[in-house]
């Protein structure tokens, strides 16, 4: 499968550098105490949502992916064929439909049970999988990766660990520097990235969509808490830029948001340097009250807040996941307008070039045709239909005014389908006037070909009269000679 979330990770360690590697700078041990953790602090990172997206063109193969998955189906006496069809036929937004249940391989299932056995990433100990629907032309998918005890606990033994300064190749013969604090920062994403991208392959090779078809990341929203410190709070001052919370990608400097649906909890925005993912964050004595989980069978364990948190974050994943389509679409429709002839392409091989990408540049113009249509129909000021429950508010500093998150992505959502559709036009035009010049070089070539073969066959029949020339002149001197057979004798 295709994406950037695939490229493979940096070597950490240079060879030639090896000496100089262990060899501590001065402010090393000074790094490494300020970016430890204070004791009996815990850095669990318990859940990561994860959404596919998918538009007209990738709806018959989802079906059939469904139906070749056994996923169609929650249990084998309660069969739907197709769980698909029905949501999008409603005309309604906002429906859902629950899919399967996956379980690690060697869990005991329940024979009465709607759970499965099946393979999972590494890491991932259940996964659970949702449809629903945005607009009549939308449809997303949501899993919800559980990780095991070792995944969940990967960001907090970094935390705890005393690195050494690392030298990282940086081309041209020239080296990164990464002090203690640095290479510990720089673990905490590559971590992130790492089960990030088992969780989005996962998915992709099972019911690729449309952000594996632009080959755009998947949308995330990941679920950490800690035991001390509350997340992405206000009050917690941070004195060095070697907290620890800092290093783990937990303290962003812009905008976040909290939601009277959530009590305790933060929803961290990304800045636009970051990568694009939303964190869920809150200290766990918190989130993890015994009048919550009374609501799950008193089930402390990740589990009982996935059942928790689900209907609650379901319409933040669909606000987000619309918005980084939407951003997916800009960014190829960007990306194919800039297509520009190479030095020394003759135009009819640009022309073929841009002619062989013409069925798909249509097929994925018309998918966004579809989705900004839908949301244009909206009324100008009032909510999109996926924006229902998504009651968190932004706060920034700075003391800029707070506004809702729905209202932000709202704008945002509007803003760029202008931009969108204006891009998907001037692709088709583009097109037309591709295929009306790759036609007309063509019918140039045609015509060429046909000038030549009529020159040939003018030739060969200049060769052929003056053959003839020649055997007419050389006739005089032909000599006949005339044979007598002798009469047979009686």
């Amino acid at each position: 499968m295709k994406g950037n979330w695939r490229l493979a990770e940096p070597a950490l360690q240079d060879e030639f550098l090896r000496a100089m590697r262990k060899a501590d700078r001065p402010m090393d041990e000074e790094e490494r105490q300020e970016s430890r953790p204070p004791p009996h602090e815990a850095v669990e990172w318990h859940l990561s949502f994860v959404t596919e997206a998918y538009l007209p063109s990738q709806i018959a193969a989802l079906k059939a992916r469904l139906k070749d998955l056994g996923w169609d189906e929650r249990r084998s006496w309660d069969r739907e064929r197709d769980p698909v069809s029905p949501l999008r036929a409603s005309g309604m937004s906002g429906g859902w439909r629950d899919l399967v249940t996956l379980l690690e391989s060697g869990t005991v299932l329940d024979p009465l049970g709607d759970r499965r056995v099946e393979p999972l990433p590494e890491g991932v100990k259940s996964l659970r999988l949702w449809l629903g629907t945005v607009t009549q032309s939308l449809t997303v998918l949501i899993a919800v990766a559980e990780w095991s005890e070792e995944a969940g606990d990967a960001l907090d033994r970094i935390a705890n660990t005393d690195y050494e300064t690392t030298y990282i190749p940086s081309g041209r013969g020239g080296h990164t520097v990464y002090g203690p604090a640095g290479r510990k920062g720089l673990e905490a994403e590559r971590c992130r990235n790492a089960m990030h991208r088992r969780l989005s392959s996962w998915l992709s090779q099972r019911l690729s969509g449309a952000f594996t078809d632009l080959e755009a990341p998947l949308p995330f929203l990941d679920v950490v808490t800690t035991a001390r410190a509350r997340l992405f709070a206000d009050d917690e001052v941070i004195w060095s830029h070697h907290d620890y919370r800092e290093l783990l990608g937990l303290l962003p400097r812009d905008g976040v948001a909290t939601s009277p649906s959530l009590p305790g909890w933060t929803l961290a925005l990304p800045e636009r340097e970051e990568p694009q993912t939303l964190i869920l964050g809150a200290r766990t004595v918190d989130v993890f009250t015994s009048k919550l989980l009374s609501m799950q069978g008193d089930e402390e364990a990740r589990w009982a807040m996935l059942h928790y948190l689900d209907d609650r974050v379901k319409p933040t994943l669909l606000g987000w996941t619309t918005l980084r389509l939407v951003q997916a679409f800009e960014t190829y429709f960007a990306a194919t307008r800039d297509r520009e002839l190479a030095s020394h392409e003759r135009l009819s091989r640009f022309t073929k070039r841009i002619a062989r990408d013409e069925l798909e540049v249509l097929r994925r113009g018309r998918d966004a045709a579809a989705l900004c249509a839908d949301i244009d129909a909206r009324p100008s000021g009032e909510d999109l239909f996926l924006m229902r429950g998504l009651d968190f508010t932004i706060s920034y500093p700075y003391d800029r005014p707070n506004v809702a998150l729905r209202e932000f992505w709202d704008w945002q959502i509007r803003e760029r389908i202008g931009l969108v559709a204006r891009l998907e036009r001037d692709q088709r035009g583009q097109l037309v006037a591709v295929s009306e010049l790759s036609g007309l070089a063509q019918n140039l070539g045609v015509q060429a070909r046909i000038l030549v073969l009529t020159i040939v066959l003018a030739l060969l029949a200049l060769a052929t009269i003056a053959l003839g020339v020649v055997q007419l002149t050389s006739g005089g001197d032909t000599k006949v000679v005339t044979v007598t057979t002798p009469a047979p004798s009686k």
